[in-house]
């Protein structure tokens, strides 16, 4: 069986996971949506018919104080009613779509491995974090997790302390089981040796793809040559489009691979009251980044 014929069969056997285990509670969660959208409209309605008695009716006043009254409350109803149905989907949904992808779990915890990007090289430097979702992954004996995240750095302008960001988005982080003899970095053009790499040097590996789109800095060029290959570029290529990153950068540090999704968003789209839960499209797309890291796993096991 062919790697394409392979990949194609893992992607029908998550669909029919997908219908079995996780269509049942879309159905009732849609059903909840779409009662709480006529809720919220009929609420609405009342609120507004009500200022109307009491302004024109009963002459309270004044008007214009009513009226921004009862659009603040129909606001405010909206976030609160639509929050709670996200936090909901995110909490209830999301996890059990992981279950049906693979042994992966959904988390809101961190380690201390987010102070390994700073040194692998992986990103600029930093002194402030926000965490907001990780996922905890093991495919063919490789852990792995993933981790959205904000690296803030603090500056001072005049006398005025203030945090800069310096990275948003998805950062990967792969146990190869393979303690490297180096760090090496491979970073999307233009990159700024000073600022982000210290000692590494720049190393021309000789790859027409590479070349052409991302600088290589290490600090062993035999090892860094064995790693950063045709395949290799291609594989990170497709993570980045998977994620839809606007950059994508990877290191290679101690044991591990880490590689940094620069502007991608959450692993699953915002769920929200005005869209269908019923879209397979976006739990599709969610399942492709998955397997998109998946196919790069694969690649190292077969190359050791």
């Amino acid at each position: 069986m062919s790697e394409s014929e392979i990949y194609t069969n893992i992607k029908e056997e998550f669909k029919q996971r997908f219908a079995k285990n996780v269509n049942p509670m879309l159905e009732n969660y849609e059903k909840e949506r779409l009662s709480l959208i006529k809720s919220i409209k009929n609420t609405s309605i009342a609120i507004v018919v009500i200022t109307l008695i009491l302004t024109v009716v009963f002459r309270m006043g004044p008007f214009a104080f009513y009226v921004f009254l009862a659009a603040t409350i129909i606001a405010l109803l909206h976030i609160y009613i639509g929050k709670n149905f996200e936090n909901e989907i995110k909490s209830k949904i999301f996890p059990l779509i992981c279950q049906n992808i693979g042994n992966i779990q959904q988390s809101d915890e961190f380690g201390a491995h987010i102070l390994q990007y700073r040194e692998a090289n992986l990103v600029p430097a930093f002194d402030n974090e926000n965490l907001y979702v990780s996922y905890i992954g093991d495919y063919n004996d490789f852990a792995y997790d993933i981790v959205k995240c904000e690296l803030k750095l603090e500056v001072k302008l005049n006398k005025k302390s203030d945090n800069e960001s310096v990275f948003t988005g998805n950062i990967i982080r792969i146990n190869l089981n393979n303690y490297f003899a180096g760090n090496t970095v491979y970073k999307t053009k233009p990159a700024n040796i000073t600022q982000t790499f210290g000692e590494l040097k720049y190393t021309n590996i000789n790859q027409v793809y590479s070349e052409n789109n991302y600088d290589v800095f290490t600090d062993n060029e035999t090892e860094a040559r064995s790693l950063i290959t045709p395949e290799f570029c291609e594989l990170i290529n497709n993570i980045k489009t998977a994620f839809g990153a606007k950059n994508a950068s990877a290191a290679f540090y101690k044991d591990f691979l880490f590689i940094a999704l620069d502007s991608s968003p959450e692993i699953f789209a915002k769920p929200s009251l005005k869209h269908s839960l019923k879209d397979y499209q976006q739990y599709k797309n969610a399942y492709d980044k998955f397997l998109s890291v998946m196919k790069l796993i694969d690649y190292f096991k077969n190359k050791n």
